[in-house]
């Protein structure tokens, strides 16, 4: 899994799991739904819109890379904490239309 953060957005690339969760939990770097496999063409890429509590974030750089990420978001921290630590979490997000400029994105509604 790759992470970035770009303009108030996190943008998580992935692999798509061959089963769903249900069958067996992701692998390092897999995304996979509860109830079934990705399909072919579906988006392997989420973005999550942080809005303005990114002001104040902190970022901890050690010689291994960066080790930890906080701000005023409690819903973000348990994302970066858990892409650093190679953690399972959960996102609740929904395709945008398709054709169109989000249909190969999936945008975050929630995160656990």
């Amino acid at each position: 899994m790759k992470a970035k953060i770009t303009s108030w957005n996190v943008t998580v690339n992935f692999v798509g799991a061959k089963q769903g969760a249900g069958v067996r939990p992701p692998q390092s770097g897999e995304c996979a739904w509860l109830d079934r496999g990705w399909r072919p063409g579906e988006p392997q890429e989420f973005v999550w819109k942080l809005g303005d509590k990114m002001s104040d974030m902190i970022i901890f750089l050690e010689p291994q890379g960066v080790t930890m990420v906080h701000t005023e978001s409690i819903k973000f921290n348990i994302l970066s904490d858990a892409l650093l630590q190679k953690k399972v979490f959960q996102v609740h997000a929904y395709r945008g239309q398709c054709p169109g400029p989000k249909c190969n994105v999936l945008t975050v509604t929630e995160v656990n």
